[in-house]
């Protein structure tokens, strides 16, 4: 039986560039989230938040994990940042799938989506870090409730991958 695994971690840290990767070797299909609730809302997740406002994407991020766990059984899903702290979400990954935590310090996060605007919680004129730092201090306890946790900051892709693939190896059912 195969089970579908989750990544989770601040915006930034790499769930996306590591989960396609990590489908690629599995031989899993691969989700991303926000390219879910872009294509089914029709609207960038930036647009979403300016017309519908946090909540609205909140709604439709657990819409989304909803239809994953009725859907899917052998996926990498590279989850939002914030998909695992609302609405009990991380609970329903944590029963149903692997939950791996790609955790960053709050500098890598910053170096990493510096001049980026397509994420709408760090539009912020203020001091970017500790913004982060911020944000990531009420996230932590729960991202920390994952499977596996590994470190990403400064490491390269195929290191965190192959640490990951490594936990993965040992989990078979």
């Amino acid at each position: 039986m195969s089970k579908n695994i989750f990544l989770v971690g601040f915006m930034g840290c790499g769930k996306t560039t590591i989960g396609s990767l990590l489908a690629q070797k599995l031989n899993y299909n691969f989700i991303d989230t926000d390219e879910e609730i872009e294509k089914q809302g029709q609207l960038s997740i930036i647009d979403l938040f300016k017309e519908k406002g946090e909540q609205s994407f909140r709604e439709h991020e657990t819409e989304i994990l909803q239809q994953i766990l009725i859907n899917e059984n052998s996926a990498v899903i590279a989850t939002g940042g914030g998909m695992p702290c609302f609405y009990e979400n991380m609970e329903k990954m944590l029963r149903e799938g692997f939950v791996i935590y790609l955790k960053c310090t709050p500098e890598e996060i910053a170096k990493r989506v510096a001049g980026k605007n397509s994420r709408p919680l760090l539009n912020t004129s203020d001091n970017i870090i500790g913004h982060i730092q911020k944000m990531l201090s009420l996230r932590e306890n729960i991202y920390s409730k994952a499977h596996f946790i590994t470190d990403a900051s400064g490491r390269q892709t195929q290191e965190v991958l192959n640490n990951i693939y490594d936990w993965w190896q040992k989990q078979k059912i």
